[in-house]
């Protein structure tokens, strides 16, 4: 019976390919493009082009602020000559750029001069503070820039222009104060005299309160690889993985609709041969083939993926383990198969339904979006599909360091899912032959 399964699967170059291929292309294209979407979400990235027209030492200062600024590249020379407003403005046009920032000319200048008269207006009952509005930093951005990025940009400016204009102020003040004292302390009195202005430090932004870098939540604890960041190339091989073992369904309603359709199956019963064998025969050869989809995921994983720019899938788990879950897996889905293949009167209906049914149990299952994305109601329907058990054990083991123990309750839901679709292709198959 096994070589019998063998020689008919082989036999379907068709099957094979929807086997083996259609996952992995699957898997590739949907972790490109998912990894490119996860990286925009979660690191921000922009590329600015800075003109400085004043070139004081207030506006290099805030350039150099701008370029160390998280997520931004700044560009501020073309050709080894510092860029002008024109080309600049060009560079946003033609979205090689997405922000152009300009420091004008008098900007450094005017800045000192307004702190300047705000110091000696606070010292001085005579004078009043400055009415005239002040220099501003200018801003353009490519028009296919969303407004999310553009006020990160936008608030990250204001965050430099706060620490400049917080240096200018306490420098003024350092200035003016001296002479403030003098006003109102009695001659007699013994006072240091100033023969220089006061230079106060710049305020340490971030001294006070911090955050620290992300990391896993098992770190320190010797559970799961220490410092491993989710990333969509762990969540995609083995939830892919699991979708793959699935979508053995068209292969196996082909094979199972075409014996019975041609009389192979009730030829097989009119000999010595019981039917616990025929079940066996499929379910040995099909969970041989899940093994090598699910290595075949792990090799795209840590191979393939990479070479396109993504980054290294982490092969974590314990051999034990991992072999249990991929075995308990690969039972379920055989048995959901067969289950499928034995309800069906047709191919077309068996690949449909069983087809549907796969990209549903996914969706719901997490393997499409991860579960804690979902509503409410769609996290409490994505516990009940095989899918979701298969997608969140390997979750368990590669992300979290889970041993065999921990999963043994979704092992056994794996397991007794497989038995009901086999017990129910059983009562079917053999009814009708």
């Amino acid at each position: 019976m096994l070589r019998k399964e063998w020689l008919v699967l082989l036999r379907d170059p068709v099957g094979l390919a929807v086997i083996f291929l259609m996952p992995l292309a699957v898997l590739v294209v949907i972790t490109l493009v998912q990894d490119g979407a996860f990286k925009k979400v979660t690191q921000f990235s922009v590329t600015a082009a800075v003109v400085d027209e004043d070139c004081s030492a207030i506006s290099l200062e805030l350039a150099s602020g701008l370029a160390a600024a998280e997520g931004v590249h700044a560009i501020s020379e073309n050709a080894g000559r510092p860029l002008e407003r024109g080309e600049a403005r060009a560079l946003v046009r033609k979205g090689e750029v997405q922000v152009l920032v300009v420091f004008p000319k008098g900007l450094g200048e005017a800045s000192a001069a307004i702190a300047r008269h705000w110091a000696e207006a606070a010292t001085s009952v005579a004078e009043q503070p400055p009415t005239s509005a002040p220099p501003l930093i200018e801003t353009y951005f490519d028009p296919g820039v969303s407004g999310p990025y553009r006020m990160l940009v936008t608030l990250a400016l204001q965050r430099l222009a706060q620490g400049m204009e917080f240096q200018l102020a306490m420098k003024a003040w350092g200035e003016a104060l001296p002479g403030k004292i003098s006003q109102l302390v009695p001659p007699a009195a013994s006072l240091p005299q100033f023969d220089h202005a006061i230079s106060l430090p710049a305020y340490p932004f971030g001294h006070t309160l911090g955050v620290a870098p992300p990391a896993n939540a098992t770190s320190g604890t010797g559970a799961g690889p220490e410092g491993l960041l989710p990333d969509m190339v762990q969540f995609n091989v083995p939830a892919y993985s699991v979708f793959a073992m699935f979508f053995i369904v068209i292969p196996i309603s082909s094979c199972l609709l075409r014996e019975r359709h041609e009389g192979t199956l009730t030829r097989l019963l009119t000999m010595p041969v019981r039917p616990s064998t025929i079940i066996a025969g499929k379910l040995g050869v099909f969970l041989a083939v899940s093994l090598i989809q699910f290595g075949l995921m792990l090799a795209a994983g840590h191979w393939l993926l990479p070479a396109l720019g993504t980054p290294v899938f982490a092969l974590s788990a314990s051999l034990p383990a991992l072999l249990a879950l991929t075995l308990s897996t690969g039972l379920a889905a055989v048995g959901f198969a067969l289950a499928v293949a034995s309800t069906a009167t047709s191919q077309e209906q068996a690949g449909m339904v069983g087809a549907t049914l796969v990209v549903i149990f996914a969706a719901l299952g997490g393997v499409m979006v991860p579960v804690w994305f979902m509503p409410p109601l769609m996290q409490r329907l994505s516990a009940l599909t095989p899918l979701n058990w298969g997608v969140t054990a390997y979750q368990d083991l590669f992300a979290r360091g889970a041993s065999l123990a921990e999963i043994q309750g979704r092992l056994l839901m794996l397991a007794g899912f497989g038995c009901f679709g086999l017990a129910w292709a059983w009562r079917c198959l053999f009814k009708r032959a």
